[in-house]
């Protein structure tokens, strides 16, 4: 007697809620439209065209909705959608690398959520599913787990032509490690090192340049009075200046109180947790994010301290994994901040929780060619001297203090070849760079897809060259491998032993 066939599964009926308010959106513009100019004008009649092409747009949200369908087989997930033109999807469950929930409130409220499948197919999501059941999201995870596990262990008893050990037991549940959770002390001192205040004001003065407030507000006409009250007061300099002084601190409160309200709101309950064979990340107030990251598809870690974040002791964590390249802030928001905040004396606990091993603080540093510094101080001589003397000459007397440029250019210049640094053990690629941001990255050798050694003219006179290595993550971590003012032999033997690394070490994708 064969086997029934898999059961087929659909969206939640409140899926069609979902579609109906994010495709209005489109609506709103030529709405908006029809209300301000409609009533009193010819205009009126495109009232009666909006409704049926809004009806319309309902009917194909339904069909959508009832067409839509998917099941687990043995090894894969299969998504059949569409009536007339039909598309099937099939995805393996070896190669989905993520699993992303998004809930806003209306979802919370309804026990449902988005859920975007992440693969190395590309940057954005192979599959959007608008909206599960929070225990179909579980039965997903479960039955992409099981099924990771099951082809794992298929592929190694064909290759060593017997079983390869005990599976995880169905049913039974993935044991939790709670790695890091950001409490609110944490998160204020984010929101202070991230500055996204800053962010949000210019947001919103390009937004208010489209409206022309300031005629309306009549900005000159306050700085006019303000002047005005200073000498009808017969202020002083002082006076003037001390006040001045106090509306630069209010306005610095204010923008800091916006960046932490706004890092609280993103970052609220934030927890990353070792769920299994992997690592679940959730955050969030009013839209919750969760990500699944399996542990081995991470390809690359990077560990940043802003100057601001230094003072305080703090340190950020981001990963990259396959198929992040191109990733827009949706989708890899979670990756990018994999660890928003932590004390930098918690890092090396949480690097050997992710990739077991990782010792960035004993590495075998090495720095660059002896020469680096005298070719960087030469590159930014030729790149700033003649600007700042133009200045200085052509906007004398104040602009004499362009001269400052091609100094502060060379210290800049001389500070980043002496931190920058590389080093490679038997597992790991490691380098660092950046004067007021610091990066430190790791890549580990199995993950190296390409190792590419280049000479400009002038590494060529000056007998050097640079060593990149690129991993298949791109774009969340914010920095590359990519080593300059190396010795031309130096950076040759490198490559070289990069390159025999990676071909005999088992590259898992």
């Amino acid at each position: 007697m064969s086997d029934p066939p898999p059961r087929s599964h659909r969206l939640h009926p409140s899926s069609l809620l979902f579609q109906f308010v994010s495709g209005l959106r489109h609506f709103i513009v030529p709405g908006l439209l029809v209300l301000v100019v409609g009533a009193s004008s010819d205009w009126a009649k495109w009232e009666l065209y909006l409704m049926p092409i809004l009806a319309l747009f309902m009917v194909a949200q339904i069909v959508r909705y009832l067409s839509l369908r998917y099941r687990f087989d043995d090894h894969e997930l299969v998504i059949r959608q569409g009536v007339l033109s039909r598309t099937e999807r099939h995805i393996p469950f070896d190669r989905i690398q993520n699993i992303d929930l998004v809930q806003n409130v209306a979802h919370r409220a309804l026990g449902v959520a988005e859920v975007r499948l992440q693969t190395a197919s590309g940057s954005e999501p192979e599959a959007v599913l608008r909206v599960l059941a929070m225990h179909a999201v579980e039965t997903m995870r479960e039955r992409v787990f099981q099924g990771r596990e099951r082809a794992s262990s298929e592929s190694e008893i064909g290759s060593a032509g017997g079983p390869a050990g005990s599976l995880a037991r169905t049913g039974e549940p993935a044991e939790r490690q709670e790695i890091v959770r950001l409490g609110l002390e944490e998160l204020v001192r984010l929101g202070v090192i991230s500055n996204r205040g800053l962010v949000l004001v210019a947001a919103a003065i390009g937004i208010s340049y489209q409206f022309n407030p300031w005629e309306r507000l009549n900005v000159s006409g306050w700085f006019q009075s303000a002047r005005g009250l200073a000498e009808a007061g017969n202020l002083g300099p002082i006076a003037v200046g001390v006040a001045v002084a106090g509306a630069s601190v209010l306005v610095l409160g204010l923008l800091i109180a916006m960046s932490i309200a706004w890092t609280v709101l993103k970052f609220h309950g934030f927890r990353l947790e070792r769920v299994g064979d992997g690592f679940r990340i959730s955050f969030g107030l009013l839209t919750r994010h969760t990500a699944t990251v399996p542990a081995r598809r991470i390809q690359f870690v990077s560990v940043h301290q802003s100057a601001l974040a230094r003072l305080m002791g703090r340190s950020s964590i981001r990963i990259e994994t396959a198929g992040g390249s191109g990733d827009d802030g949706r989708h890899a928001f979670s990756r990018k901040w994999f660890v928003p905040i932590l004390p930098t004396c918690d890092v090396p606990r949480v690097l050997n929780t992710v990739q077991p091993g990782l010792d960035m603080r004993h590495a075998p540093w090495r720095g660059l060619s002896a020469g680096a510094a005298r070719r960087a101080t030469r590159r930014a001589l030729r790149n700033w001297l003649l600007p700042a003397v133009v200045v200085a000459v052509v906007f004398r007397p104040w602009g004499l203090a362009a001269l400052v440029l091609p100094v502060l250019g060379v210290w800049l210049a001389r500070r980043q070849c002496a931190l920058t640094a590389y080093a490679m053990t038997d597992e790991c690629v490691l380098f660092r760079s950046g004067v007021f941001t610091r990066k430190t990255s790791a890549a580990r050798i199995d993950k190296i897809q390409a190792v590419r050694l280049a000479e400009s003219p002038f590494d060529r006179r000056y007998r050097m060259a640079t060593l990149a290595v690129d991993t298949a993550g791109a774009g969340p971590a914010d920095h590359r491998i990519r080593v300059p003012y190396l010795d031309r032999q130096v950076a040759a033997q490198l490559a070289v032993d990069l390159t025999r690394l990676a071909e005999s070490a088992a590259f898992r994708s």
